[in-house]
């Protein structure tokens, strides 16, 4: 039975397929996008790199150090977050996903529990942490495109919520912390500077 946080990720990654594959991207590829920094064409790029960075990252050598990063850690590092997978329109982009996505749902379900990726910047880290980094990443960058092309945003169920909510509760905490965090949710502008909203690549 494969782990709830890889499961989780699957699910994102699915929807992630989904949303690629979706008429509207293709018929809109070249129009601007709800960001005011990316048309819909980089959105669905953004989007496909939390599938394919995965699914290069385990083709990668393990590393021999010991995990020295979790997820909401990780995403204050400014790691590099690695370009969009090469492609020239979304034909091309969904067989990226395709492709890795296959790969994927079968390494996941065997991998052990302790075992280690070299994320982007040459950070160890435990597998199911990076994987929360990129549920965070999907389920932002799908509501990204989503909005962008009039879609519902995709509804993630329970444990896909709590990763990203979670891991975006933990950086906006070592980012501010913990004071900063709780003005923010109940008395907002006395957090100064405010703790929430922060920049997600």
């Amino acid at each position: 039975m494969i782990p709830p946080v890889r499961g989780a990720y699957l699910e994102a990654a699915g929807a992630a397929r989904t949303l690629v594959a979706a008429p509207a991207t293709a018929r809109r590829w070249r129009e601007p996008g709800a960001s005011a920094d990316a048309g819909i064409a980089a959105l669905a790029g953004r989007v496909a790199r939390h599938v394919v960075a995965v699914e290069e990252v385990l083709r990668a050598k393990p590393p021999r150090r010991a995990p020295v990063a979790n997820a909401a850690q990780y995403l204050l590092t400014e790691a590099p977050a690695g370009p969009p997978p090469a492609a020239e329109g979304p034909g091309p982009l969904l067989e990226h996903v395709d492709a890795a996505l296959a790969s994927l749902r079968e390494r996941l379900e065997r991998l052990a529990p302790g075992h280690v990726v070299p994320a982007p910047g040459a950070v160890p880290m435990l597998l199911d942490e990076y994987l929360v980094v990129h549920i965070v990443g999907l389920v932002v960058h799908t509501d990204d495109l989503a909005s962008s092309l009039g879609e519902p945003a995709p509804a993630f169920g329970p444990v896909t919520t709590a990763c990203a909510i979670g891991c975006l509760l933990e950086v906006a905490r070592l980012r501010s912390g913990d004071l900063s965090v709780v003005r923010a949710m109940v008395r907002p502008g006395r957090d100064d500077p405010p703790a929430i909203p922060f920049p997600l690549p």
